[in-house]
């Protein structure tokens, strides 16, 4: 342990949370990249696509014959939707049970039971537990003032993503499509182990804390208030507030075109424009880099804007949706027209994909802006909604594609996309708003005060100049 004995400890942490959201999304998106590989694909029951024209839908499958060395699995296209919606239906129900859990029991523990149970399993059920224990483990070990040199911490999904991707396109071409399984559960429980070994709750329990950085986090955290049994979030004005409903709105398309990708790229960037293995793996993660590099630079741009006050916060917010959610919608509408040019298509996608990262601006920012009190119920809750369209995205694209994969049945799935993206984007620049709500100053009263009538409050409250 010398080598970590050198190291802040905060550090470690850093980055064992990076590495554990790279395996979380590992985990997620194995099967989807493992699934082109396992099925053998089916004629398409239409021989001749009326957009493509006949034998011009996949090309490089027409070439190649199916070398899969591991057992073949003979699923239909709703079968494989149903199995591609798994990780969904295991992922969005525990993200709020998730937070009480870490409370309870600690984010280590919480973290590490859920990292072992996920490489069981190989398919990332309980790895949802992983991201409010990681956020409270942030708030623990490293003080605001520093969080913007942290933030890369939370960022491991893309590479995780990426990689999976392309190390799963590399076996596929070599017919081992079980490997992608054994692999992500492998690198899944080495982790586990050094998160175990390395990662402690708070800086008070670290054995191998300097009195230096002992020093350091004393004096800039502050100390961790356990919430009130009675803590009141004030979920009746929340749900009766146009401003949240449009923040939801925006989030649940926002992670609807996650979950696209993320979920059915790959199949259709093999199954319909015709890359073989390889570069489909490489195709998969082409958008999630180019998004990465789009949220990074709109992030600091963001910060900047905000610091100088050049303009009120609800513009700002409007602004980055535009980016975030018009201009990526009306970039998919083109690919109905497109035929099948799988370049034209891959590069729609990916620049349409690649300028959402602007929802850094927008979506990822607007629960603060809304109730600066109440942000984290309201976060956990809209992500619980939002990561539910992993259920709907391969069920949806299974029924309107049926058995075909045809490029006639995919562009009206694209049409979807970017209606998602426009209606939901147009109804925040309607009812969108960066003013704090009046529901943010919902007084908090103990469970025996509940029926206290206090004659003060209605005053006190009209009193904000925010309402």
């Amino acid at each position: 342990m010398g080598l970590f004995d050198s190291i802040p400890a905060r550090y470690v942490l850093a980055t064992m949370i990076f590495f554990g959201t790279w395996c979380s999304y590992m985990t997620r998106v194995n099967l989807s990249i493992a699934i082109i590989g396992m099925v053998e694909p089916k004629v398409p029951l239409i021989k001749s696509d009326p957009i493509c024209g006949e034998n011009e839908t996949m090309p490089e499958r027409s070439k190649e014959p199916f070398k899969i060395l591991g057992e073949v699995k003979s699923w239909d296209q709703t079968e494989q939707a149903d199995l591609l919606a798994f990780y969904a239906y295991g992922y969005f129900p525990f993200l709020i049970p998730g937070k009480m859990l870490a409370e309870r029991f600690g984010s280590k523990r919480v973290v590490l039971w859920s990292s072992i149970l996920t490489t069981i399993a190989t398919v990332a059920l309980p790895f949802s537990l992983l991201i409010p224990a990681m956020h409270q483990l942030m708030d623990r070990w490293i003080p605001i003032k520093d969080r913007n040199k942290f933030m890369w911490t939370l960022l491991g999904g893309t590479p995780g993503t990426v990689l999976t991707f392309l190390a799963g396109g590399l076996v596929l071409e070599y017919g081992l499509w079980d490997m992608i399984f054994f692999g992500t559960a492998g690198f899944t429980l080495i982790w586990a182990i050094l998160w175990a070994l390395l990662v402690y709750d708070s800086p008070a329990m670290h054995p191998r804390v300097t009195s230096a950085e002992m020093s350091y986090l004393t004096a800039n955290i502050k100390p961790v208030r356990r919430q009130r049994k009675t803590e009141i979030v004030p979920w009746g004005y929340i749900f009766a507030s146009l401003p949240f409903w449009a923040l939801m709105l925006l989030h649940f398309s926002n992670m609807w075109a996650i979950n696209f990708l993320l979920i059915i790229g790959p199949k259709f960037f093999k199954e319909v424009l015709g890359f073989d293995f390889i570069m489909t793996g490489v195709m998969s993660g082409v958008p999630f880099i180019f998004r990465l590099f789009v949220g990074y630079l709109l992030g600091f741009l963001a910060e900047a804007v905000a610091n100088k006050n050049w303009i009120s916060v609800g513009l700002h917010r409007r602004l980055y949706t535009i980016f975030s959610h018009i201009i990526p919608g009306l970039l998919l509408v083109p690919i109905y027209f497109m035929g099948c040019d799988k370049w034209i298509n891959m590069a729609l996608v990916t620049v349409s994909f690649g300028i959402n990262g602007a929802s850094v601006g927008s979506v990822m920012a607007n629960a603060v802006d809304l109730s600066p009190n109440h942000a984290d119920a309201i976060y956990t809750l809209i992500s619980c909604i939002g990561t539910s369209s992993g259920v709907f995205v391969p069920k949806i694209v299974g029924y309107i594609t049926g058995q075909t994969q045809i490029m006639q049945e995919w562009r009206i799935i694209f049409l979807v996309n970017a209606s998602m993206y426009l209606v939901t984007g147009i109804l925040f620049l309607i009812f969108g708003s960066g003013k704090v709500q009046k529901w943010n100053f919902k007084e908090e009263y103990e469970e025996e005060e509940d029926e206290i009538q206090d004659e003060d409050t209605p005053r006190r409250l009209a009193s904000r100049q925010d309402w």
